[in-house]
């Protein structure tokens, strides 16, 4: 099993996963967006009661039932469905998509195509279908479409990396994630001092956090906005995740933190030696494994 975000909400039913996020959490969790997140080890439980990690097939990893079994949105799924969206539409550059609005707009409608096929003729997104082949045909149309729209190949190719899977990346996401809440927390000297940072590198970090967290940081409320909007579209996302809502804006806001971590750290490589790297790196393990009780999945140096 590896390691994920999961909200003390998620999926309420599942009592095993629940009672793992009790065992793992008895002191105050990180809160985010009005919700507290736990930073655990999180499985997928099949009908048969087997637990598989989250680089496991999607497909063979749902539940027959919504309410008797965890999964994940895929990568690929969670992108075409969002990019569906109306809510999101105006909001595409918070990933890095830029594109003219008539392009937008036909690449929106196409893949509101794409997720009646993710769905199978399913109302519920955890009940569809598992036919094989499914997954590469929904990457193979997805394809089509983005030739279709004549999308630059430069947008072509940071799309394809926004589903590319968690082995390619600097880190997963809820690692990307934890470290920025850490930085925060270090530049508004809200950590204790169990594991103090360098002084120096401490003011090298903030260099670099106060030059970036501009506007590339400032995230929208997408949880509100999503829940507000009344498209028939809209509605009809939410309602194929009934348990979570606000599954595809929390999808969204790992995608960011992930941006806004690789900007960080690229910024941070420009700034600091490979000595202080490493330092800084083995100071964010000690951190966050203190936090969660579980380690960061960093790599030595990145």
């Amino acid at each position: 099993m590896n390691s994920t975000l999961v909200s003390s909400g998620w999926r309420a039913s599942c009592s095993e996963l629940q009672l793992e996020v009790s065992r793992m959490w008895t002191n105050s969790p990180i809160v985010c967006k009005r919700q507290e997140y736990r930073y655990l080890a999180c499985a997928r439980i099949l009908d048969s009661g087997e637990k598989v990690g989250r680089s496991a097939d999607p497909e063979a990893a749902t539940a027959k039932g919504g309410e008797e079994g965890c999964a994940m949105i895929g990568n690929a799924d969670g992108l075409i469905m969002l990019l569906s969206t109306d809510w999101f539409l105006p909001y595409w550059l918070a990933l890095g998509i830029r594109m003219e609005e008539e392009t937008r707009l036909s690449l929106q409608e196409g893949c509101r195509t794409i997720a009646k096929q993710i769905l199978s003729g399913a109302t519920n997104y955890w009940h569809r279908g598992h036919l094989e082949g499914r997954l590469a045909e929904t990457h193979s149309m997805f394809q089509a479409l983005l030739r279709k729209c004549q999308a630059d190949p430069s947008t072509i190719d940071k799309i394809n990396a926004l589903t590319r899977d968690e082995e390619t990346r600097i880190t997963d996401q809820p690692t990307a994630w934890l470290v920025l809440v850490i930085t925060g927390q270090l530049l508004q000297n809200s950590l204790d001092e169990t594991f103090p940072l360098d002084a120096n590198l401490k003011r090298a970090v903030g260099k670099v956090w106060d030059k970036l967290n501009g506007s590339e940081f400032a995230e929208p409320n997408f949880e509100q906005i999503c829940l507000s909007s009344k498209s028939d579209w809209d509605v009809f996302t939410r309602t194929t995740t009934p348990d979570e809502p606000t599954m595809l804006s929390d999808y969204l806001s790992s995608l960011v933190s992930e941006e806004k971590f690789e900007q960080f750290w690229t910024a941070v490589r420009a700034k600091l030696s490979l000595g202080e790297r490493r330092e800084l790196l083995n100071w964010y393990r000690k951190v966050g494994e203190s936090m969660t009780g579980e380690p960061l999945r960093l790599p030595q140096e990145v």
